[in-house]
């Protein structure tokens, strides 16, 4: 029994955007195990002004958090995983996780972007929500109770906790992604525990580095095929999706004819736009943009598709360089990344250059850069570089860095995160470069309904001409805004004047009433201590100072409390050597540090030989040769030196102790108190009247199928059933329509809407039953794949000692007469009884199998017998001249695939017709009864 309920996004959206609202997460239950498939996060903005979709889902998940059972995360970006650390350290969702590498490591970049910069702009108390467990009241923190004779401090003060609103900390973050498991692509992964009867399998799904299609096996269920945000298209740093194999031979082996199927509907009704096309036309905007002393603004995400435009930018400066050179003139317009893990991103970008497919994992990108204007050359002589290099890229913390870099005035490209421009540096630049008549912002998605980003886009889409809208195929114009736009900019700004003085002056007051609180406390447990001391005096007098001392412990340490001393030489305990050097911190281990050259060991007697006759070792200044030039290899490979830094540090970290993890960590929490405390800061938010001036476009770097793809693709792998999410309605409708019109595709299709509980396949009741003695030796085994397998006809009798029926080979007589059941088994006799009468008569022979008809096909012309598809499902076998028609008298066989699994072999009976026959029986297991 498969129970499917999605959380959020489901296929019903009745919005007129073209973009499906996130976030994505879908509940799949099978039999007991509830599994989550993806944890995404709504837009904060939209979640801050009240929305009620976004409220619900947040119910929703926090209702189904602590009886998750597995968490499946496919794709990195915000609205697949953005949500997991929040309800990870919060929601008490601490079940399993299972990642590819990319996906956890590039996922906790755009997290901790995420939180960083919300922390950055809004005060916690916009997103924090106070719970008070007890009344509250004015009670004095020094006041005292006495319960049961004693006296409590502080009894009576109400007890407050507080929890985040979907925003994490950077720290929950961090502790989130290192609890991911990680998988490799097509690697079968058998879980434990309770987990035990599944085996998940990651299948790489394009769209973004390390996109999953996971397939996940039950033995009960069958194969459940998760596939959303899938892409079969090449790009230049993604292969496409293993759904597909290479040059369009079929489905992959292991992906095909799932029992369930789920997969998008967002993108049905669209039609994708030839990447020479787009890539031309927005090369040639950038060109005439900042040929005409003008800047552009890319709102874009900061880690998954980030790299493939990055990409494209860098292809096409060095090629705008070499052609300015070629002219006389410099190309001196800067491309800038304002983000603050930007540098990170291509950090790990680069340490996974195996996952990666395309022009880079040749080590060069797809040769279209300047859109087959240099086509993979760069014209120049120069040496082509790592195509992850970005030589011509700036990284930049700060829209204030940035500034101070480059002035307002000068042309550059900026790229911002993030792509919704509902806060961080897209938001401020936009205000900025939006008033500029010149100026040009280019979005590279839709966006989602509600935001800046999405609001732009809709104004962009419908003042577009027929054929130029999104999803038409066409490329699409800038345009002019003329509109006036009201915006709330969140900043943090520093306090100053009479604001910093009173800032400092309650700083001040409320110390000194911590230290009078802890004075208080402190008394009273001296107090409560001295009570004790005197309860001991009066029942023991005769009790030594020693026995009472507690061995050299010493009562006055800090705050009052026992502090012990630790004893120091002698001994071989623990302690031990401690002192002696080189141990690390915490103890445990001994790390020695090399130097570059170490001293002279032995002593001369000559400038030729020691006096122990070796020649001595002498201190040499060391001396570093700087060589020029790129560093390859012996087959003429450019070296990426940090790439390999960067896996030299991922093993040490694997090999390193407990220990050493927390020496590593009192370390860094050591250098981040010694670091300058920030400077008093308030949040404030400004209201911007901005008159929109600015050129605006669409480009489509989303990398997501179109709807003719989906159309092709899912009739291949033919499912036994499908779920459809995350779509607009009418497209859910037009993809329905569409499959029922193929006759072999599958009936069993299904839209739930957000919130619904499906339930999919029937209950199942199983019986035990003991085999009997002579069962086996009347058995007749067929080879199906890795399996033998029998039919039987038998009849089953309840022996006296056991409860547990027993199964006999029986002839038709014996079948029909029924064993009358005992009186103390008669009701689960009497069950099997009319489970045995119900049951339709079995054939006397069965084919266990699915016919593939192209296998059927290659097997045929093996054996010299032409076969060619006349349809859909239906394939012509017969003499090669036949088929083409030159005699129409000849014996032709036709093979059809129907419904419900049928096979039909249809033609006169002869040579081809038996042959033919005698192949589709070999494609499968007959069982005889």
């Amino acid at each position: 029994m498969i129970t499917f309920t999605p959380l959020s996004s489901s296929s019903r959206i009745a919005s007129t955007s073209t973009a499906a609202t996130p976030p994505l997460a879908y509940l799949i239950e099978l039999d007991d195990i509830k599994i989550l498939v993806d944890c995404g996060s709504p837009d904060l903005r939209k979640a801050l002004e009240g929305n009620d979709e976004e409220g619900e889902y947040e119910k929703m998940l926090r209702e189904h958090a602590p009886t998750i059972s597995l968490l499946l995360l496919t794709h990195s970006s915000l609205p697949h995983l953005g949500y997991y650390p929040f309800a990870r350290s919060n929601l008490n969702l601490t079940c399993p996780v299972y990642a590819t590498v990319p996906v956890a490591s590039m996922g906790r970049v755009s997290c901790i972007e995420e939180v960083q910069e919300w922390r950055s702009e809004m005060d916690g108390a916009a997103w924090e929500e106070e719970i008070v467990e007890e009344d509250e009241g004015d009670v004095d923190a020094e006041a005292t109770e006495l319960v049961d004779g004693k006296v409590v401090p502080g009894a009576g003060i109400p007890k407050k906790t507080r929890r985040t609103k979907w925003v994490a900390t950077g720290e929950e973050v961090v502790e989130a992604f290192e609890a991911i498991t990680r998988v490799k692509f097509e690697s079968p992964t058998r879980l434990m525990g309770s987990l035990s009867s599944l085996t998940i399998t990651a299948f790489s799904s394009g769209h973004t580095l390390g996109g999953t299609i996971w397939k996940i096996r039950s033995p009960s269920s069958g194969t459940v095929l998760h596939a959303v945000g899938m892409n079969h298209t090449k790009e230049r740093h993604l292969d496409g999706t293993a759904l597909l194999k290479e040059k369009g031979e079929g489905v992959h082996e292991g992906l095909g004819r799932p029992d369930l199927l789920i997969t998008d509907t967002d993108r049905v009704g669209w039609k994708n736009v030839k990447r020479r096309e787009r890539d031309g036309a927005l090369l040639d905007l950038i060109t005439k943009t900042l040929t005409s002393q003008s800047s552009l603004l890319f709102p874009v995400d900061p880690s998954t598709r980030l790299i493939e435009l990055l990409i494209l930018l860098d292809q096409h400066w060095s090629y705008s360089m070499i052609q300015s050179q070629r002219q006389g003139r410099n190309w001196i317009y800067p491309l800038c990344l304002v983000s603050k893990t930007g540098k990170q991103m291509i950090d790990f970008a680069r340490s996974l250059m195996e996952w990666m497919g395309g022009g880079v994992a040749s080590g060069e990108a797809a040769g279209d850069g300047g859109v087959g204007r240099n086509n993979g050359r760069n014209g120049g002589g120069e040496t082509r570089g790592h195509p992850l290099e970005f030589r011509h890229l700036r990284f930049y913390d700060s829209v204030e860095a940035l500034t101070a870099t480059y002035p307002a005035s000068r042309p550059k490209l900026v790229l911002a995160i993030p792509p919704s421009m509902s806060h961080g540096p897209s938001r401020s630049l936009f205000t900025q470069y939006a008033t500029s008549p010149q100026t040009l912002v280019v979005l590279t998605s839709r966006g989602v309904p509600g935001t800046l980003a999405g609001d732009m886009f809709e104004k962009w889409n419908e003042r577009q001409e027929r054929g130029g809208k999104a999803g038409e195929g066409g490329v699409g114009k800038p345009i002019e805004m003329k509109d006036l736009l009201e915006l709330q900019i969140n900043l943090k700004v520093p306090l100053s004047g009479q604001e910093l003085a009173d800032h400092l002056e309650a700083k001040r007051l409320l110390a000194e009433k911590d230290l009078a609180q802890k004075t208080a406390r402190v008394r009273t447990r001296k107090l409560l201590e001295a009570d004790e001391v005197d309860s001991d005096d009066s029942d023991d007098s005769d009790a030594s100072d020693d026995d009472r001392g507690g061995g050299g412990m010493d009562v006055d340490g800090e705050d009052g409390e026992a502090v012990s001393a630790p004893r120091r030489g002698g001994g071989g305990g623990a302690g031990a050597g401690i002192d002696g050097g080189g141990w690390e911190e915490g103890g445990g281990q001994k790390v020695s540090f090399d130097i570059y050259v170490k001293g002279q060991t032995t002593r001369a007697t000559t400038f030729f030989k020691s006096a122990t006759g070796q020649a001595p070792r002498f201190r040499m200044f060391p001396v570093g040769v700087e060589k020029r030039g790129r560093k390859v290899d012996a087959y003429g490979e450019t070296i990426d030196v940090g790439v390999w830094l960067r896996k030299g540090k991922e093993i040490e970290e694997e090999g390193e102790s407990e220990v050493v993890k927390a020496a590593k960590r009192r370390k860094i929490e050591e250098e981040k108190k010694a670091e300058p405390p920030e400077p008093p800061s308030k949040f404030i938010v400004e209201n911007h009247s901005v008159q929109l001036r600015c050129g605006l476009y669409y480009t489509d770097m989303e990398g997501l199928n179109d709807g003719r793809a989906i159309k092709t693709i899912i009739p291949q792998v033919n499912p036994r059933r499908l779920i459809l999410v995350q779509g607009p309605s009418a497209s859910t409708d037009e993809l329905i329509s569409t499959f029922k019109a193929i006759p072999s595709m599958t009936t069993e299709i299904f839209a739930p809407d957000k919130g619904e509980a499906l339930q999919i396949g029937e209950n199942l009741h199983s019986y035990p039953l003991s085999l009997g003695d002579g069962l086996m030796a009347g058995l007749k085994f067929s080879k199906f794949e890795d399996y033998e397998v029998a039919q039987i006809t038998g009849r089953y009798t309840f022996p006296s000692n056991s409860t547990i029926p027993i199964l006999e080979l029986a002839s038709s007589t014996q079948l029909q007469q029924q064993p009358s059941p005992t009186s103390s088994l008669s009701q689960a006799s009497s069950l099997l009884n009319s489970l045995l009468i119900t049951l339709p008569p079995l054939p006397s022979s069965l084919f266990i199998g699915d016919l593939k008809l192209t296998a059927l096909k290659s097997r045929l012309q093996k054996i010299g017998i032409g076969a060619e598809f006349a349809g859909e499902g239906v394939l012509v076998c017969g003499v090669a001249e036949e088929l083409e028609g030159e005699d129409g008298a000849g014996e032709v066989v036709a093979v059809k695939k129907m419904e419900g699994g049928r096979i039909e072999v249809q033609g006169g009976t002869g040579e081809i017709y038996y042959r033919v026959r005698k192949e589709v029986y070999g494609l499968h297991a007959m069982v005889e009864g």
